[in-house]
């Protein structure tokens, strides 16, 4: 985001990016800093159009700033081993997600993905959630679904029945969907599985 800020002469904090880039939803994202720098930039504005010739430009530029969460590929290791169905639903779309999940060495370790493009609705809508489901024929009250957002995740989980996790080591707003179970790192979630 701080690269088509620059690029466009936005002018935006990086508090500001990273209030913005706090949101799962690229689409939403988007609007929102067009919309706030239009606001503040009544005599020239830019539409979302604009933004995304920007973003088309740069895509691939930053792959290399994403990082796994520590303990990512031995969780996914584990259940893939013991049986488990691994689903992913992520508001990336399919422009980035497979080069990024190539990257990290886990595009095989999902029988599963569902990304923005794959559905009408974003979380914290459900729909992403139940079409995820649905293909992995899975009741939702005999599955676990595992997020980094309060927001988006927890919301689109508990929606649909499911446990939640929230992995996160800040604190939970209290005002806000609550998760059954709240980990550090997806290393602290192996390790849960691991007692049982």
């Amino acid at each position: 985001l701080s690269a088509i800020s620059e690029r466009m002469n936005m002018g935006y904090t990086p508090e500001e990016i990273s209030k913005f880039g706090n949101r799962s939803d690229y689409r939403e994202m988007r609007k929102l800093i067009v919309n706030e720098y239009n606001q503040r930039n009544p005599d020239k504005p830019v539409t979302e159009e604009d933004f995304q010739a920007v973003n088309n430009e740069v895509s691939g530029q930053f792959d290399d700033k994403f990082r796994l969460a520590e303990g990512t590929v031995e969780l996914l290791t584990y259940l893939r081993d013991n049986g488990y169905k691994i689903g992913l639903v992520t508001t990336r779309g399919s422009n980035s997600l497979p080069r990024l999940l190539q990257m990290h060495g886990i595009a095989d370790s999902f029988d599963v993905i569902i990304n923005r493009d794959d559905c009408h609705e974003r979380k914290p809508h459900p729909q992403p959630i139940l079409t995820a489901l649905e293909k992995l024929e899975t009741d939702p009250r005999r599955a676990m679904y595992v997020g980094d957002k309060q927001v988006d995740d927890i919301i689109a989980g508990n929606a649909v029945g499911m446990r939640t996790v929230l992995v996160n080591s800040g604190e939970v707003d209290k005002y806000c969907a609550q998760p059954n179970y709240q980990v550090s790192s997806p290393r602290e979630l192996l390790s849960v599985f691991l007692r049982q």
